[in-house]
């Protein structure tokens, strides 16, 4: 693991940390969320000496996709996933809602196997007029391989908002995330999401070729990116389009410039 082996030592100690906590309420206790987003800046930080715009667009992709739930404070979920023959594992993760006032949502997960990021499931979820199909990606090899799903039925659900949130501050991936969100108004929300992937039997994914899960509720930030306006002019887009069309973008980059081996369905 070429790039994830360049992360500081001082993630050492947390990523034991990581290895040995999970999200549920009978399990041990998860990491706060700001050593989580320690380490995951870590990451992204690791992939953005990289130099390439490649690099960079990786790095873009750990900040938004995977990072930004404990940045913002998002609680870490502990997920029973079932693979293929009915076997079982616990991998942990994050989910976040981004929002407008119109009733517009739209649901990111990202679910890892394990802290050094050896898999990593990211899956999206859109609602409203103009939502797009869910889509899920599968990231391997520091995220040098991907595979996207052949199919997915999934949900998600949000039950109760609560306090504000903030972005943590000193962050490297902080200016990124003030970029794609800015001005947003984040709130501590009650999240469940659910899915189940199947991929292409030609990928050779052995137990990964059919993966599920069932998470009924955590805490994640709630992001509403853009208020109901009436008096837009001449079409533009909204804020909360923009932001969800620059998502997408980051499964578009994944799918493309690593070696998925699907075409990529718009997000």
């Amino acid at each position: 693991m070429r790039r994830l082996r360049g992360i500081p030592l001082a993630s050492a100690g947390l990523l034991a940390l990581l290895a040995a906590c999970g999200g549920n309420s009978t399990g041990p206790t998860p990491p706060p969320p700001i050593l989580s987003a320690q380490h995951f800046d870590s990451v992204y930080g690791s992939f953005l000496a990289g130099g390439t715009a490649s690099d960079s667009e990786t790095a873009t992709l750990v900040a938004t996709l995977i990072e930004l739930g404990p940045a913002y404070g998002g609680q870490e979920a502990s997920f029973l996933v079932t693979t293929a023959g009915g076997a079982q594992q616990t991998w942990y993760g994050y989910t976040y809602e981004v929002a407008d006032d119109a009733g517009d949502s739209a649901f990111y997960t990202a679910a890892f196997s394990d802290s050094l990021l050896t898999n990593v499931m990211l899956i999206a979820q859109q609602f409203g007029a103009q939502a797009t199909p869910a889509a899920a990606l599968l990231l391997q090899d520091d995220f040098a391989t991907t595979f996207q799903d052949s199919s997915i039925t999934a949900y998600a659900l949000q039950s109760a908002v609560g306090e504000s949130c903030g972005l943590q501050a000193g962050l490297r991936a902080e200016d990124v995330l003030s970029a794609f969100f800015p001005g947003a108004l984040c709130n501590y929300a009650t999240l469940g999401v659910g899915a189940r992937i199947t991929f292409q039997s030609g990928d050779n994914l052995g137990a990964l070729s059919s993966w599920s899960i069932t998470e009924p509720g955590f805490v994640g930030p709630r992001l509403v990116v853009d208020p109901v306006d009436l008096g837009r002019v001449g079409g533009a887009p909204s804020r909360y389009a923009a932001t969800i069309a620059r998502l997408g973008a980051r499964f578009t980059h994944a799918s493309f410039t690593n070696s998925s081996r699907h075409a990529q369905r718009a997000l």
